[in-house]
């Protein structure tokens, strides 16, 4: 039995990385997501195997929970991190996948700021967390378009 692959998780705002009431904190915070995912490649090299960052994302702007509230430094984030991706799988790193956190679709939060109770739409936040905290809506249209341009890209 081996391993097959490695995944990571990034958190910069649960973290305290990043503070979404101070956009100015979202670039250092984005190099340290890049100094954390570059020790887990460096890894994934010595054990011969891919690396999957299996679950990154951020908040809404100013850690709103409102559906129609903007998406702008969540937005900057996913470029980002996808450009990363992007440049890993060019020059050929381990670094080979990546997910975000997480698909909401048509679910929405009951009230903000609420906690899951039987019966609430299903939208990706862990029940213990604020619903809606990281979700991505099917009204994401900006979000949904940083996505699907780095999946066509990679398409095979």
């Amino acid at each position: 039995m081996g391993i097959d692959y490695l995944t990571a998780h990034i958190w910069i705002q649960n973290w305290g990385w990043y503070d979404p009431h101070k956009i100015a904190t979202l670039e250092s915070a984005q190099k340290k997501a890049i100094a954390y995912l570059d020790k887990h490649i460096e890894i994934a090299k010595e054990m011969n195997v891919p690396l999957v960052l299996e679950e990154f994302g951020i908040a809404r702007d100013k850690e709103s929970y409102d559906a129609t509230s903007s998406c702008n430094q969540r937005d900057s984030y996913y470029k980002f991190m996808f450009d990363y991706l992007a440049k890993n799988i060019d020059e050929g790193t381990p670094y080979q996948g990546i997910n975000f956190w997480a698909w909401g679709g048509e679910g929405r939060p009951r009230v903000p700021r609420s906690v899951y109770k039987a019966g609430d739409d299903l939208i990706g936040d862990p029940p213990h967390e604020y619903q809606g905290w990281y979700s991505v809506y099917n009204t994401d249209i900006s979000t949904h378009k940083i996505i699907k341009e780095f999946n066509d890209k990679y398409q095979k």
